[in-house]
């Protein structure tokens, strides 16, 4: 497996089943910012319904066992299988297989939805290849328990910073040097304690230091290699 984001905002979205299962997925498309989902089936749980009338999705109805199941997906960038009838299931599934859709069924799909953290700006996925959901939630847990609130705070000021450093340092190695260096220093995290413009203050006192020092060893350098200092 590969394990990668994309940007789904303006995708097509096909969902086969209106139950529960389908209500979770369709919730989760709808939190990565997807606004073009098609959801057929016969019945529709009452989440589905409220978000149709929202204007959210779009909620079909329709006999999945007659209908045109080559058409629906063509041109969709995922599909998802979730009816409550298997042998419905093993029936799309082996049509949508041959599409060229990213298709997402139990353990035999393309594709797996994983747990996902959203919180303050962090994306974080956990994923077993679909072989335990359930361990994928334990894990889905134990890892949001230890995000704290000066986790969000430094990742706002290292945004911040990024783009800041860009208007005057010029080399991304440096730059990126920087930004691991600040990462990594206690004075910086305790900087966290004042509230977020006292600590971008602190912190880009700690970043002028720092670049002054490497520009001095730049400037030290250039003149260690200068034709006036070596050796006749």
């Amino acid at each position: 497996m590969f394990p990668m984001f994309v940007d789904i905002s303006a995708k097509r979205v096909v969902v086969f089943g209106g139950g529960n299962v389908a209500e979770r997925k369709v919730r989760q498309i709808l939190e990565s910012g997807c606004r073009n989902i098609e959801v057929y089936s016969l019945d529709f749980a009452d989440e589905l319904k409220k978000r149709y009338r929202n204007g959210e999705i779009e909620c079909i109805k329709c006999d999945l066992w007659h209908a045109d199941i080559d058409k629906i997906v063509e041109g969709a960038f995922i599909v998802i299988i979730c009816t409550d009838d298997d042998a419905l299931n093993e029936r799309i599934y082996e049509i949508a297989r041959f599409s060229s859709s990213l298709v997402n069924y139990g353990d035999k799909g393309d594709m797996f939805m994983s747990s996902v953290i959203r919180r303050d700006g962090f994306i974080i996925a956990i994923s077993t290849s679909g072989s335990s959901p359930a361990m994928a939630r334990r894990m889905k847990r134990r890892i949001a328990s230890v995000i704290c609130d000066d986790d969000a705070k430094m990742l706002r000021i290292q945004t911040w910073l990024r783009a800041h450093l860009r208007n005057f340092v010029h080399d991304h190695k440096q730059r990126r040097e920087i930004l691991n260096n600040v990462l990594n220093s206690s004075e910086c995290w305790e900087a966290l304690d004042d509230d977020i413009e006292s600590s971008k203050a602190r912190i880009a006192n700690f970043v002028d230091s720092m670049i002054e020092m490497m520009q001095k060893c730049s400037q030290q350098k250039k003149r260690g290699k200068s034709p006036n200092n070596r050796e006749r």
